[in-house]
């Protein structure tokens, strides 16, 4: 038994090191410089293999002198999914999911590096926003488009190298990458990894936004020059009045039924604002807990007061008192529950203090 283990192993690695005939599936193929037209030797092509969705490398070999590279062995099996990346320059440069025995040859396409952005701009940025009770999803679709015969590559190096940057509003939760690794640098910045080849690229993310924590409306940044800004949102009967927006009407997409609106000519550094429609009194009154939060927070009285039910008095001049304090119980209580906002308890007695506040504004405006 022992001997036959040995001996399996033998043929493995002999498989391996192409001392054997491959008794399996090849991959073939070459890399090329499509801006200069010739192929490039001596780049090393990692091989990586999906199984049970877990992505794996397997081995890595460099390219000949006329830049082919060829694996083989008994684990390629037809139908197995595989992807590679050619390491050129300090960037890696990825295959598309593939599988073995799909193709005859695999080319690799790498470009010269450049770290001068001023050739990017976005064609089209696909905003869509779909608003909840508790929580506002957000999901971005950026097409780049890169003037230059080289691939940006930004600044850093490796997996934590800095390439295409956006920005967040504050508050973002959830923020994930969808096109390369994600790079965050604070809590209004992150970078995709991947380099931009000339021509068009595509580049999506997504976060999630809470509603309480949104006064005015969503804010959307643009850090490079972009044609187009759409914005798909739900529910589809929001209306977003005035501002830089064009309301195309309502758009279904995919059995989804969306407002849509477009904004052209979006400068770098300009900021749009999205309206959310949030409840306007609900609203109204996380602004003033908002503006009146830091003021309150002097008064260290107003913090002590209990929590439990207030009577409301029926004259006017017992009403702006007692709205202050309820205002105070708010902030007393988003800094006491500020690590547990999910909690069934914090959520209750928010949603009771608001219903109060909201209450007690409209009895003092009449």
């Amino acid at each position: 038994m022992r001997r036959r283990v040995v001996y399996s192993l033998a043929l493995w690695c002999l498989a391996w090191m192409d001392i054997l005939p491959a008794r399996a599936d090849q991959i073939n193929g070459y890399v090329l410089n499509p801006s200069s037209e010739g192929r490039v030797g001596d780049v090393e092509i990692v091989f990586y293999v999906q199984q049970d969705e877990q992505v794996s490398e397997i081995m890595r070999k460099k390219t000949d002198s006329e830049g082919r590279f060829s694996f083989s062995g008994p684990f390629l099996t037809a139908g197995t999914p595989f992807a590679l990346a050619a390491l050129y320059k300090d960037v890696a440069y990825f295959s598309s999911m593939l599988e073995v025995g799909a193709q005859k040859q695999v080319i690799l396409e790498v470009y010269d590096p450049t770290d001068q952005p001023d050739a990017l701009r976005i064609v089209s940025h696909n905003l869509f926003i779909n608003v909840t009770e508790n929580q506002i999803e957000t999901v971005h679709l950026a097409q780049f488009y890169n003037g230059e015969e080289r691939a940006y590559v930004g600044t850093g190096q490796g997996p934590e190298r800095q390439v295409s940057q956006f920005s967040l509003p504050l508050g973002a939760l959830d923020v994930q990458s969808h096109s390369g690794r994600m790079i965050q640098v604070d809590d209004t910045t992150f970078f995709d990894n991947q380099p931009l080849l000339p021509g068009h690229s595509q580049l999506s993310f997504s976060f999630v936004l809470d509603p309480n924590q949104l006064t005015d409306g969503y804010w959307h940044e643009s850090v490079y020059p972009t044609e187009r800004v759409n914005l798909f949102i739900q529910p589809s009967t929001a209306q977003i009045n005035g501002g830089d927006w064009v309301d195309e009407g309502v758009v279904d997409l995919h059995g989804q039924q969306y407002r849509r609106l477009n904004v052209t000519d979006v400068q770098a550094g300009q900021r749009l604002l999205v309206p959310l429609p949030i409840d306007p009194p609900t609203r109204w009154i996380l602004k003033w807990a908002a503006l009146g939060g830091g003021a309150l927070a002097g008064f260290g009285v107003l913090l002590l007061w209990g929590r439990g039910p207030k009577q409301t008095p029926d004259r006017g001049e017992g009403l702006a008192p007692l709205r202050q304090q309820t205002l105070a119980e708010i902030v007393r209580l988003d800094a006491e529950y500020a690590e547990r906002k999910d909690d069934a308890t914090y959520c209750q007695m928010r949603r009771q203090l608001l219903g109060r506040a909201v209450d007690l504004t409209r009895r003092l405006e009449g």
